[in-house]
C-alpha cells in the first residue's frame, strides 16, 4: 500500500514541476495594434495589449498577433500609456497553454 502511495505522490510532484516549468521570461518585440482595459473574474483590473510581430513557418513569413497581458499595477499603468502603432520592446513571461495557445504576461517594458 505504501508503495502505491509513494508512486502516486511522485507522479503528482512530477506533474506540478512540469506545469511550473512551462513559463519562462523572454524578450518580445512587436507593433501595438490595440490596448484594452478590462476587469478579471475576481474584479481586478488588467490591460490586454494586442501585439503584431513577424513570424515564420516552413520558410513562409507572415504577421501574427498575440495578446500580452499586464496584471501588476505598475505594469498596468505603463501598458495603458502604449499607443497604437508604437513598438513594444518588453520582457514577458511566455507560456504554452495546454490547448496549444500561447500566453504572455508583461514583466517589464524596455
Amino acid at each position: 500500500m505504501h508503495k502505491y502511495i509513494s508512486i502516486g505522490l511522485a507522479i503528482l510532484m512530477l506533474a506540478l514541476v512540469s506545469s511550473v516549468a512551462l513559463a519562462e521570461p523572454m524578450e518580445f518585440t512587436g507593433t501595438v495594434t490595440d490596448v484594452v482595459e478590462a476587469i478579471d473574474k475576481n474584479g481586478n483590473p488588467y490591460v490586454r495589449v494586442i501585439v503584431q510581430y513577424d513570424a515564420e513557418l516552413n520558410g513562409q513569413q507572415f504577421k501574427h498577433s498575440v495578446p500580452v497581458n499586464a496584471f501588476d499595477p505598475a505594469m498596468i499603468e505603463q501598458a495603458k500609456a502604449l499607443e497604437k502603432g508604437s513598438t513594444l520592446n518588453a520582457i514577458v513571461n511566455y507560456r504554452k497553454l495546454a490547448d496549444g495557445r500561447e500566453g504572455r504576461t508583461l514583466l517589464k517594458i524596455n
